[in-house]
């Protein structure tokens, strides 16, 4: 049975706003991974800064037990250099005793009273030494105190910024998770509205996936409340009343709340797309014209200004070096990169946080070097200059070295034989950074 054109048009705009809808959630799905990068990036660095807060109080608490060691070697030689002085002086004090005992002649008592007052001196100069070197081994004794407690709060800091930083990379990681599911939401709801009219009967007998008032979620969105449903081509679009307003949303893409048991669970075969055997050949093909497709479609909807971001222009980030940007779209005053370095990573950074490599700052003019004319007797044809191609002699870009992203295996290595923290490099958390914008 064929269907009313009436009742096509307006599965038709429901669709169109199904779409509208999804591309909104997509942008914002893209503006959470674009949040979400700055804060990976902002949590980096904290990293770094601690890291390099910790080194240094590492370094100013050894300095601080050397210098206590000095001081109590110096209070050690302080007590033997007085114990001298203290012998001699007793020494001198029985020959005083002994010559006046034995009535000796008064210029040889006198000479060993001499004595005695000079070893009497260095006694004192060796008491105050003393006194002075064990002053010195207390204030050693303080500051070593006072770094140790610096360095275990420089720890406790280096430990609180590492957790922020995994907690970054793990919002990052599911806000791109997020965003793959709404660009695969924007490409299902096109593919629904080019089906609406291939479908005989939009009112088929399958069993609606929600039913009014049932809380649902969405990726994007978060929860709701359904208020209707309708049948759109082979799929059902499902309005649903959100904290931000009402929205559209194919019934793929939400999921009722576990909180109400009662209700019976949906039917995932009445608003999933039907799955058919294909060769991996096919499939490929299909993927790829259904991604020409999208793109177009949502082309119509957002017009996308690369300014001086164009793709394929090389860019330089203080972190993460060079890289080539694979897309861009203006976002706010500045522009939401999609880039590629030279690790073989892939980010998503505001333009702020990058340089444009231009022809100044990648690569340096050619000069021509212009061959002089060799001197030959006057019968002999004068040689003209070689021209040397300017290829010979261009200046290609230093490529940065991967070391200049973060090599975890030394930054995140702690002092005093302390066992590695944590390794960033994380190589699953990149992968899932790495955000296909090829369409």
């Amino acid at each position: 049975m064929a269907v009313e054109p009436e009742a096509v048009e307006a599965t038709e705009e429901i669709a169109l706003d199904t779409i509208q809808d999804a591309v909104e959630a997509e942008n914002i799905a893209k503006e959470n991974v674009e949040n979400a990068s700055e804060t990976e990036v902002k949590t980096a660095e904290a990293v770094i800064e601690a890291l390099d807060t910790e080194t240094e109080a590492v370094e100013a608490y050894a300095e601080a037990v050397k210098e206590e060691v000095q001081a109590a070697d110096a209070v050690v030689e302080a007590v033997e250099a007085k114990n001298i002085a203290t012998e001699a002086v007793i020494e001198s004090a029985e020959q005083v005793s002994e010559l006046v005992e034995n009535k000796a002649e008064e210029d040889e008592i006198k000479e060993v009273v001499t004595e005695l007052k000079e070893n009497i001196e260095k006694q004192e100069e060796a008491e105050e030494i003393l006194v002075e070197a064990i002053t010195n081994e207390d204030k050693a004794a303080e500051d070593v105190e006072s770094t140790s407690t610096d360095e275990e709060k420089a720890s406790d800091d280096l430990e609180k910024a590492i957790e922020a930083d995994e907690k970054a990379s793990k919002d990052l990681e599911e806000a791109i998770t997020v965003e793959e599911k709404a660009e695969e939401e924007v490409q299902e709801a096109v593919e629904t509205s080019k089906s609406i009219r291939e479908v005989e009967d939009s009112n088929s007998n399958e069993n609606e996936p929600f039913i009014e008032g049932d809380l649902v979620t969405h990726g994007v969105y978060g929860s709701g409340t359904v208020l209707q449903l309708n049948k759109a081509g082979k799929h059902w679009s499902v309005e649903v009343n959100f904290k931000g307003g009402k929205r559209r949303i194919l019934g793929t893409f939400l999921t009722l709340n576990e909180t109400l048991s009662e209700i019976q669970e949906p039917v995932e075969q009445s608003f999933k797309r039907p799955e058919n055997v294909v060769t991996p050949e096919a499939k490929e093909i299909e993927e790829k014209e259904d991604k020409e497709e999208v793109t177009e479609v949502v082309a119509n909807v957002v017009e996308v200004d690369h300014g001086d971001y164009l793709p394929g222009v090389k860019v330089l980030h203080d972190i993460f070096g060079t890289g080539k940007i694979k897309n861009s779209e203006p976002k706010g005053d500045a522009y939401r990169l999609n880039l590629e370095f030279e690790d073989g990573t892939e980010r998503t950074l505001l333009s702020t946080f990058v340089k444009l490599m231009n022809d100044e700052s990648s690569q340096t003019e050619p000069e021509a070097v212009e061959a002089e004319p060799v001197p030959i007797e006057p019968e002999a044809i004068e040689a003209e200059p070689v021209p040397i191609e300017p290829e010979a002699v261009e200046a290609k870009p230093v490529p940065i070295e991967p070391e200049t992203v973060l090599d975890t295996d030394i930054i995140y290595q702690r002092p005093k034989d302390k066992e590695a923290i944590l390794d960033l490099s994380k190589p699953e958390v990149q992968d899932a950074e790495m955000i296909d914008d090829e369409d």
